[in-house]
This record gives structure tokens, sequence and C-alpha cells, in this order.
């Protein structure tokens, strides 16, 4: 039997390093406009998350100074059996620029199974670790941007002379559980996001594992906050 239970994840800061090589995905369709709607959400809500997004001088790779991410709604589904992680992340952003595309980091480890802006579907593409999806959004216009994948996370080599250190990002156990280490650029390892620290943004992360699952427990009320980006503290959320 299975049932929906709260996956808490571990996040410690460290340091880390990157990797390279193509890999595309989704399905075809027009490049959409983004602005302002009456009709849609109200970004109010997510306000705390704002930020002024600046490039990051040490890990030039990674992070995107033109988007500024306001709130990742994550909710994901782990399988120790099969190690694989599927997903669907929910960002509302907020152009800190004019875009063609929105571009976030991503690792390529994962396959793309639908991506839509504002509600239109797109064609999305992972290539060198960065994620890019077609699509105009005008200076300090609001977006949604909902991202459906499942792959094997795969970790990347931390920035670091020392032997003793670990490798950065979601790291799979021989017995199918999960721990992370996030600074500098660790979450994009398992979930599309602006990685790097002058994007701040809130959080809400659901993840569901089998029952009996490494390390699980009930779920229980799900709380916000508004850490660094790709550094959300331990999160306790009811997956739907």
């Amino acid at each position: 039997m299975r049932r929906p239970l709260l996956f808490v994840v571990p996040l410690v800061a460290l340091i880390a390093g990157c990797s390279p090589d193509p890999s595309p995905t989704t399905d075809p369709s027009p490049s959409v406009t983004a602005s302002p709607s009456p009709a849609g959400p109200d970004y109010t809500a997510w306000a705390a998350g704002r930020s002024t997004p600046v490039a990051d001088p040490l890990y030039p790779a990674y992070g995107h100074a033109d988007v500024d991410v306001l709130h990742y709604g994550l909710d994901l589904s782990w399988v120790p059996e099969t190690k694989v992680l599927t997903g669907q992340a929910t960002l509302r952003l907020r152009a800190a620029s004019d875009l063609t595309a929105v571009k976030l980091d991503f690792s390529q480890a994962f396959t793309l199974d639908g991506v839509t802006l504002n509600g239109a579907a797109v064609t999305a593409t992972i290539a060198d670790n960065d994620l890019s999806v077609p699509g105009t959004v005008a200076k300090d216009a609001f977006a949604t941007l909902v991202v459906k994948y499942h792959g094997t996370p795969t970790t990347v080599p931390m920035p670091s002379h020392r032997t003793d250190s670990e490798p950065l990002g979601l790291t799979v156990t021989k017995d199918g559980g999960l721990w992370t280490m996030q600074e500098p650029y660790g979450a994009s390892t398992w979930y599309p996001s602006n990685d790097q620290p002058s994007d701040k943004a809130l959080y809400d992360i659901a993840v569901t594992v089998p029952e009996g699952g490494p390390r699980s427990r009930p779920a229980s009320r799900s709380r916000r906050r508004a850490p660094r980006s790709g550094t959300p503290p331990p999160t306790r959320s009811r997956p739907t």
C-alpha cells in the first residue's frame, strides 16, 4: 500500500561545480507573450519573494540576473526502487528586464514532460544545464511557468581542492534515500531554479514517497519562508 508521506530533505550550505551537454524535449508550440492580466493570479501573494538579482561574479555559469523568481511550488514524487524523481515545478516570476525567453538553471539529467508559460504549452529545451523556455515577457511583468519532468538526479562536482569533499546537489543513496548539499548551485540538480544567492524566493515543497520509505514521516501543514534562491529550508507540506 502506498500513501502520500512527507520526505524531509536535509540541506547543507556548501560549495560546488557544474557539467555540460544538451538534452531537449517537450511538445512543440508557438511562442507566447506574458503580460499582467486582470484574469491572472494575484502576484502580490508572493511579493515577499521579490528580489533584485545580479550576476554572480564567482560562478557566472549559474543564475540569470534578468529573472526574479518570487515563488517555487514543488510537487515531487520519489520512487526508491527505480530511483526516479518525478516533479512539477510551478514558478511565479517577474521579468527583471525584457525577455524573449525565460532561462533557468536545470540539470540535463531530467526529461521534460511538459512546459507551459502563462498556461500556453511551449517547446522548452535543456542544454548545458540551462532550461530555455521561449516566450516574451516585458520588464516588470509577471508570469507563471510550470515545468513537468522526471529522471534520476545526478550531482555536480564541488569546486574544491579537498579530497574529502562530497559532490553537490541531490544525492541518491544505495538504499534509495536522498540528501542534498545546495550551495552555491545544487538546487538545479532537482528542480528548475535561478540558482544564485541574489534571487531570494518563497517555497512550498511537497514530496510523496512510498509508505515506509527511507526517512519518511507523515505529512503535516506546510510552511513558507523566503530563503536564498536554491536553498529552501526543510519544509513540511501536505501532498495533494
